[in-house]
């Protein structure tokens, strides 16, 4: 199963088994109640949203998520640098790419 955490981006095509999470909350929500071996993640959330990715990658860590493949799709290029060390120093085991969704 996949999900894609982001809060403008449409999720791409004929994607099977995916879930969109627009924001933080949704995103730790659905964290809460699957398992997915995908996570696609924006940095930024919008500003109703109380977190970016890197809260939620943080959230994955500190509640022992094991996440096979984590992507970063973020366009902010310091969110990205952000959030790359820390899946490095945090989630070594895990394969991390930084491609876009289109």
């Amino acid at each position: 199963m996949k999900l894609y955490v982001d809060d403008l981006r449409e999720l791409p095509e004929n994607e099977p088994d995916c879930i969109c999470a627009r924001d933080y909350e949704d995103a730790i929500w659905q964290l809460s109640v699957h398992s997915f071996d995908y996570v696609s993640l924006d940095y930024d959330l919008g500003t109703s949203s109380r977190g970016t990715g890197l809260d939620i990658l943080k959230w994955i860590v500190s509640n022992g998520k094991k996440i096979p493949h984590i992507n970063i799709h973020s366009t902010h290029p310091i969110g990205i640098k952000m959030m790359v060390e820390y899946c490095k120093n945090f989630l070594p085991d895990t394969k991390i790419t930084t491609h876009s969704l289109y």
